[in-house]
């Protein structure tokens, strides 16, 4: 093997493991050569594929290892050990809320660099050392999953149902566990106590009754109906509307009251009591008393720290969302006395990063960027 050639990153540690990234693509795979030493650099001379696909990987002094992919998400591999050097799995790690760079560990301090900085801009400077132990890292939670049949581009759960789009606009909907298709075109499908609804291509909105789509009036680029019995989306201006429970009941009818929301969001989803939403630029938003005859909610979006692509609200409030690198997270300490939460926890669904999430009746509902999809038990 040609380093010049095969090899994108390499390492040695002593009397460890020499370990490489190899070149393809950016879904590179792992490999290791063991019973390397100072008086041997060239080790066992044979390279062994670990399980995983990185795009950097470094190993510390004292045999650590760890690790970045493409989406950003940063692992260490646990289980090293001198007599075992490939270790025995992957621990998904968060330093960074935004995504990770490049990584490496000493003496107890991992370092780890977001878009050519050190990722968190309030560590403490002292003798021009920046000292990572004042950016403090967020513990990940690895969710245990299940593997269903098919593949998503948007999944969404509410009031008991599961649905879906596929890249090809197919809509599905869980049936006996079963991904099933049914007719009709959407690339956005949604579920909840306001009933099924869908936006297709042309941005026009459907409700599912009695087997089939039918039109409302109006134009939406994605809808959600998590809310308590209101039905809320943006259009593609990002223009944020929503429907009270009465119009939504008493459909069809001769008018369709759409009331306009202040602001501009590509993504809006609702709960019992508050609607979540993430604007252009991917800041996150929060809609505060919200109800069924009142889907205006305060009428002031208020800012929530972080950033993220996509966001979902429950029909019990849970509040999960994904951002641009993939990683899924969920917004803790929500009630309805604290709609707002407290704060973000990491997740980890699926190995090489998240698309799209839901979230009923104690399943997380997860579409990792493959368009696989996961059933998650929290």
């Amino acid at each position: 093997m040609e380093p010049s050639t095969h090899m994108t990153h390499s390492t040695q540690v002593k009397a460890h493991v020499f370990v490489a990234v190899g070149t393809g693509n950016h879904r590179l795979p792992v490999c290791a050569n063991g019973d390397v030493s100072d008086n041997a650099c060239s080790g066992s001379g044979s390279f062994v594929n670990i399980p995983g696909l990185l795009s950097m990987i470094e190993v510390a002094t004292d045999g650590s290892v760890f690790g970045v992919n493409y989406q950003g998400n940063l692992y260490q591999r646990i289980g090293v050990t001198h007599s075992n050097p490939s270790g025995t799995d992957w621990q998904a790690m968060v330093a960074c809320p935004n995504g990770h760079k490049h990584v490496s560990f000493d003496l107890g301090v991992l370092w780890v660099v977001k878009s050519n900085k050190l990722c968190c801009g309030a560590m403490k400077v002292y003798q021009s050392i920046l000292l990572l132990f004042s950016c403090q890292f967020l513990h990940t939670l690895a969710l245990e999953c299940t593997i269903m049949s098919g593949n998503l581009k948007q999944i969404d759960a509410g009031s008991g149902s599961v649905v879906g789009v596929n890249n090809q606009n197919e809509v599905f909907v869980l049936i006996d566990n079963v991904f099933t298709k049914i007719s009709g075109s959407l690339k956005h499908f949604s579920v909840g106590p306001a009933g099924q609804l869908g936006v297709n291509s042309a941005n026009s909105i459907f409700k599912y009754q009695s087997g089939s789509f039918v039109q409302i009036p109006g134009l939406l680029k994605q809808v959600d109906a998590g809310g308590d019995q209101i039905i809320a989306g943006v259009n593609m201006n990002d223009q944020i509307y929503c429907l009270n429970m009465d119009a939504n009941n008493n459909w069809p009818s001769s008018t369709t009251p759409w009331v306009n929301l202040n602001g501009r969001l590509k993504y809006y989803s609702c709960g019992p009591y508050s609607c979540w939403g993430v604007s252009a630029d991917s800041k996150i938003w929060i809609m505060r008393d919200v109800s069924n005859n009142a889907c205006s909610g305060s009428g002031s979006f208020v800012n929530i720290p972080g950033l993220l692509s996509m966001i979902e609200v429950a029909t019990d409030g849970s509040v999960f969302g994904v951002n641009y690198q993939g990683n899924l997270y969920q917004r803790i300490g929500v009630t309805h006395s604290n709609p707002s939460g407290t704060d973000w926890q990491a997740m980890v669904a699926c190995p090489n990063g998240h698309k799209h999430v839901s979230f009923d009746l104690g399943v997380l509902w997860v579409v990792c960027v493959d368009g696989s999809i996961r059933k998650c038990t929290l």
